[in-house]
C-alpha cells in the first residue's frame, strides 16, 4: 500500500449523518472526503453506530476481505462466511417481493427487469431470466437440468448458478420473489424441491449495482442432498467462470457466498476496514476508508458506497469525495555567478524532495504543499539556501540562483587498523605551499574509523591519522600518512580542488622486532641552533623515532632526555630516521650482526630545516645551545630551550606573516638550562617568525606554526 505523508492530505469532513431505514442505526459522519496528488493514497474514517438494543450485522459488500477463491482470468473472486471478516446476510423478500409465477419443471421465467445497469464480466445487464433450476440467466435459452462443473467448456454460458441442480417448482409450496432497491436486486428461492426425493431449501441472490454478487443459503432440511449441486458464476464466454463448489459437501444453513471483481473496484475507495462486523446493542466501530488517486488526473471525484444492516434490509449510503489536485512544483535556473553560464548537475533539495539541473542549468522539483528550504549544491561551487519558501496545491514557484565558485571543500575518508576501522585516533591535514607548511586542520576519528574536515581551503594537503590514547591499537599500528607511509616526504599529496570522501588511510604496523634478537639501536635526538657544528645541543622530548627493515617498521617516542632505543632486534639492516612534518629527515643505515648487535651512539639534531645527525652550530658566546620552537605545531604554549655558562638577557620578538610585530619581551636568563614561553598567547592560526636578539646583537631566528 502506497504512504502519504500526513500534511500532503487536507482531510475534510462534513459531520452530516443519515439515517439508516431502521430508526436508530446511522453512519456518522455520513459525507467524506480528501485532498491528494496524483498517484497518492490516504485515509478517511467515519463511524458505524448502533442505537438499539439488538445486535446488528453490518456489511460493505463490496470490499469483503478476497482471495478466498478466484481470482479467475476476469478477476473475479469470491469469499464466504465461514472465513473470519464477512458475515452470513440474509434479505428476506418473501413478504414485500413480487412473486415469480411460471416457474415448473425445467423451464424458465422473465425477463425481468434489474432496475440498473449491472456490469457482469464486462457487459451491461438490464435484465435477467429465473430457471427452475436454481439459475439466474442473462441469456434466454435452455440450460440443462443436469449441472455441470463451471466453467462448463460447452454451449451453456452467461448465468450464476446459485444452486444448480435438478429443482421442481410443480407443488403449492415452492415459490420464487424478486424485489428491486436502489443499490440491489434480491432474487429468492423459497423451499424449493429436489425432482428426486424430498428435501426443501431456501436461498437466494443478491446482484449488487457496483457489479458484486452474493449468494445467500438460509435453510435447508435435513432430506436435502447438498452434495449433487454447482454453485458459481459462469461467463457468456464457456471457458470463463469461478466455481465455488461441485457436487460436494460444501452447502450448509446460513451460508453466504461473495463474489465480485476488480471492476466492482474500480472507483477511487480500494479498501474498507472492517468490511463487516457485529455489533453490540448501544456500541459503534470506527471505519476507515483508503483513497487512491493512482491513474486519477487533477479534478474532483464523487464515489458513494452502501453499508449493508442486515436487519431490517438497511442500506446506509456513505457520500465520498475525493479531490485530486496538481503538485506544487518549484522551478528554476541556475548559473554561474562569475560568468553567467549555466550550471549541470546541481543539486536542488527542498526536505526529502531533490533533482539536479540539466545542460541548459534548468530544473524542476515537484513537492508537496509545505514550507521548504531550497538548497543548491554542487562541488566546486559555495551552496545557497532559500529558506521560507511557502507552496501549496496547484501552485509554480520559481526560484533561481546564481552560485560562487567555492574555494573551500569537504574532505574525509576511513581510517583502517588491518581490515578494521581504527576505533579512536585523531588526523592532522597539514597545507603545504612550497614544501612549507602553513596551516595545519586537527578532527578526530570517530568510532567507525571515519574523519571529516568539513571546510578545506583550496591547496595541497598530506593528511596523518594515528591511534589515539585508549584506542586497542595504540602501539600495534604507527602514525601513518595518506598513501599509507610513515614519513611526511614520502606521503601522497592530494590537490584539493573538490570535495574528496574515500582518502582512506590504512595505518602502518608495527611488526619490527624479535624477542629473541639480541640487537639493540638507541640514541639521542636534540633541538640544536641554526648551523650544523658545534656541540651545544638541547633534549628533544616526545619526538616520533622510527626503525625500518624492508616493509616492517616500530616506533619509539624520546624520554625527557631526549633518549630513543629499540631492542631485542635481530641481525640485519636497519634505516633510523626522526619524523617531524616539514623537516627534511637524515637516514641512517645501520647493519646488526653477530660482532656488532649494538649501535648506541645515534646522536640527531633538529634544525629549521632539517634533522641531521652531528652536533649543533656555533653560538654567540655564552649560548651553548639554542632549541627551535616547541611543540612545533601547537595551538598551546610554545617554549625555546637555552643551555648557557652564563647569565644572558635576551629579547623575543614575534612577527606575523604579514612581517607586523604582534609580541615583545625581554627574559633575563641565568647560566645552564632556561625554558621561556613564547610570548604568542591568543594569536590566530598562522605562521610566525620569533626574532631572538642578545644585548650583545647576535640575532637568532626561528618559525612556529600555530593551528
Amino acid at each position: 500500500m502506497k504512504k502519504l505523508l500526513l500534511f500532503t492530505v487536507l482531510i475534510m469532513v462534513a459531520c452530516s449523518t443519515l439515517p439508516a431505514q431502521n430508526p436508530g442505526i446511522l453512519i456518522s459522519p455520513a459525507s467524506l472526503s480528501a485532498r491528494l496528488l496524483p498517484g497518492s493514497d490516504t485515509t478517511v474514517t467515519t463511524m458505524v453506530i448502533n442505537q438499539t438494543a439488538d445486535n446488528i450485522s453490518f456489511s460493505f459488500p463490496e470490499f469483503v476481505i478476497r482471495n478466498s477463491g478466484g481470482p479467475d482470468v476476469f478477476g473475479y473472486q469470491w469469499i464466504d462466511s465461514d472465513e473470519a471478516g464477512f458475515s452470513y446476510t440474509w434479505i428476506d423478500i418473501s413478504d414485500s417481493g413480487t412473486e415469480i409465477t411460471g416457474l415448473s419443471d425445467d423451464n424458465r421465467a422473465g425477463p425481468f427487469p434489474i432496475g440498473f445497469d449491472f456490469l457482469y464480466y464486462g457487459m451491461l445487464r438490464n435484465e435477467f431470466w429465473v430457471s427452475s433450476n436454481g439459475l439466474i440467466q442473462f441469456s434466454d435459452f435452455m440450460i440443462p437440468f443436469a449441472n455441470l462443473p463451471i466453467p462448463t467448456n460447452n454451449q451453456t454460458p452467461d448465468f450464476i448458478a446459485v444452486l444448480w441442480d435438478d429443482l421442481n417448482f410443480m407443488n403449492d409450496s415452492a415459490t420464487a420473489y424478486y424485489q428491486q432497491f436502489p443499490d440491489k436486486t434480491v432474487i429468492q428461492f423459497e423451499n424449493a424441491r429436489r425432482y428426486v426425493g424430498s428435501g426443501i431449501g431456501t436461498f437466494q441472490a443478491v446482484i449488487y449495482a457496483n457489479g458484486s454478487i452474493m449468494l445467500n443459503y438460509k435453510s435447508f432440511s435435513p432430506e436435502f442432498a447438498l452434495n449433487s449441486a454447482t454453485v458459481g458464476i459462469q461467463s457468456p464466454d464457456p471457458a470463463l467462470g469461478l466455481q465455488v463448489a461441485y457436487n460436494q459437501d460444501y452447502l450448509h444453513n446460513n451460508l453466504s457466498v461473495l463474489f465480485s471483481a476488480d471492476s466492482a473496484q474500480s472507483d477511487f475507495i480500494t479498501q474498507v476496514e472492517p468490511a463487516s462486523g457485529v455489533l453490540q446493542p448501544f456500541s459503534q466501530t470506527e471505519i476507515t476508508l483508503t483513497y487512491s488517486s493512482a491513474g486519477y488526473t487533477p479534478g474532483r471525484y464523487q464515489q458513494t458506497i452502501q453499508c449493508e444492516i442486515q436487519q431490517g434490509n438497511a442500506s446506509l449510503p456513505l457520500y465520498n469525495l475525493m479531490i485530486v489536485s496538481a503538485a506544487p512544483k518549484f522551478f528554476g535556473h541556475v548559473s554561474d555567478a562569475g560568468n553567467g553560464q549555466p550550471i549541470e548537475g546541481v543539486q536542488v533539495s527542498a526536505g526529502p524532495y531533490t533533482t539536479f539541473t540539466g545542460p541548459q542549468g534548468n530544473y524542476d522539483l515537484e513537492v508537496v504543499p509545505g514550507t521548504y528550504t531550497l538548497t543548491f549544491e554542487k562541488a566546486g561551487f559555495d551552496s545557497q539556501t532559500r529558506p521560507g519558501q511557502i507552496i501549496d496545491y496547484d501552485q509554480t514557484m520559481q526560484i533561481s540562483a546564481a552560485l560562487e565558485v567555492s574555494d573551500e571543500f569537504m574532505t574525509g575518508g576511513t581510517a583502517f587498523a588491518g581490515i578494521y576501522p581504527l576505533d579512536l585516533g585523531y588526523v592532522n591535514a597539514f597545507k603545504t605551499s612550497g614544501g612549507q607548511v602553513v596551516d595545519i586542520f586537527a578532527d578526530l576519528i570517530d568510532t567507525l574509523g571515519y574523519y571529516f574536515f568539513p571546510a578545506l581551503p583550496v591547496g595541497e594537503y598530506r593528511i596523518k591519522a594515528e591511534p589515539a590514547f585508549g584506542s586497542q591499537y595504540t602501539g600495534s599500528y604507527l602514525p601513518t600518512y595518506y598513501g599509507d607511509v610513515v614519513h611526511w616526504a614520502d606521503a601522497q599529496i592530494i590537490n584539493l580542488t573538490g570535495n574528496i570522501f574515500n582518502a582512506d588511510i590504512h595505518l602502518v604496523p608495527a611488526t619490527l622486532g624479535n624477542v629473541y634478537g639480541p640487537g639493540k639501536i638507541s640514541g639521542h635526538i636534540y633541538h640544536a641552533a641554526g648551523t650544523k657544528s658545534g656541540s651545544g645541543a638541547v633534549p628533544a622530548e616526545a619526538i616520533p623515532i622510527f626503525l625500518r627493515r624492508g616493509t616492517d617498521h616500530a616506533m619509539a617516542i624520546s624520554d625527557q632526555e631526549g633518549y630513543f632505543e629499540f631492542t631485542s632486534l635481530s641481525e640485519g639492516t636497519y634505516t633510523l630516521f626522526a619524523e617531524l612534518f616539514g623537516k627534511d629527515s637524515e637516514f641512517r643505515t645501520i647493519a646488526l650482526n653477530n660482532a656488532n648487535s649494538i649501535s648506541e651512539t645515534n646522536e640527531m639534531f633538529i634544525y629549521e630545516s632539517d634533522i641531521l645527525y652531528g652536533i649543533s652550530e656555533n653560538l654567540p658566546e655564552g649560548m651553548e645551545a639554542v632549541s627551535q620552537a616547541y611543540p612545533n605545531p601547537s595551538n598551546e604554549v610554545s617554549r625555546i630551550s637555552f643551555k648557557l655558562s652564563k647569565p644572558i638577557v635576551i629579547s623575543c620578538e614575534i612577527l606575523n606573516s604579514a612581517g607586523q610585530s604582534i609580541a615583545k619581551e625581554h627574559f633575563a636568563l641565568r647560566a645552564g638550562i632556561n625554558d621561556i614561553d613564547i610570548p604568542i598567547s591568543g594569536a590566530g592560526k598562522g605562521v610566525y617568525i620569533i626574532i631572538l636578539r642578545t644585548s650583545g646583537g647576535a640575532v637568532l631566528t626561528r618559525r612556529l606554526i600555530r593551528y
